[in-house]
């Protein structure tokens, strides 16, 4: 199960419990708030424009992500510091194919 939040400063908090998927519009100017540390997640951007973040058990895929970052940054924080999501993408293809086999999404090379 998962909890998602949006303020009217357009950050959108996930409180997840658990394992499973978090689907969520990626809104332009967002800042999205991870629910676990940036030491541990796996992320891929799908040649459909979604980001998919992965910890553990846990994959939260930001839908129209390429999109909305083009209108505006899509800002993405783990305990309220914010992550640069293009090297933890570097690090996952570096890492292999883990994120094809935990979230379903094609790796983007």
């Amino acid at each position: 199960m998962a909890n998602t939040q949006t303020n009217g400063q357009g950050a959108i908090n996930i409180e997840a419990e658990g394992s499973g998927t978090i689907r969520i519009q990626a809104v332009p100017g967002a800042t999205v708030n991870l629910p676990f540390g940036d030491n541990e997640i796996i992320a891929s951007l799908a040649e459909n424009g979604n980001l998919a973040i992965r910890s553990k058990d846990q994959t939260i895929i930001l839908l129209g992500y390429a999109e909305a970052n083009q209108v505006a940054p899509v800002t993405i924080t783990t305990g309220g510091r914010p992550i640069d999501i293009a090297d933890v993408i570097a690090a996952t293809v570096n890492a292999g194919d883990k994120m094809h086999r935990y979230a379903g999404v094609k790796l983007h090379q």
